[in-house]
């Protein structure tokens, strides 16, 4: 070594000097595959030592709907209609469903949109 010597040059540190609970749970956990796969990042039989339950869950996500479509008040747009979207630009509405316009905008495409977001051109 040319920098000196490093704390990692002796090797009495990683055999049995260390005498914590989690040290001494992993040395009575360590297996054949584990030891055998030290360092392999192949994932070939690499024994895996977890604590508690494990397997997937389904995670259950709080909120609140942000958009709905009223369907019981008819939109003030029209198919046909000539609108403008102050992200989207100018464009024609193609489709109506409830306040949800399909509009075919000159340089964005098909967007669907909340007539809220649109104004007449």
């Amino acid at each position: 070594n040319p920098y000196g010597q490093s704390r990692f040059d002796k090797q009495e540190p990683f055999q049995n000097s260390y005498s914590t609970p989690g040290w001494k749970r992993a040395q009575a956990n360590k297996t054949d595959a584990t030891r055998d796969n030290w360092g392999n990042r192949s994932g070939h039989a690499v024994e895996r030592i977890g604590y508690g339950e494990s397997g997937p869950r389904a995670k259950t996500i709080d909120g609140e709907l942000v958009a709905k479509s009223t369907t019981s008040e008819p939109s003030r747009f029209s198919v046909g209609d000539r609108v403008f979207h102050m992200k989207f630009g100018n464009g024609n509405v193609s489709a109506i469903e409830g306040n949800k316009l399909t509009i075919d905008f000159d340089r964005a495409g098909q967007k669907r949109v909340l007539d809220g977001f649109v104004e007449k051109a």
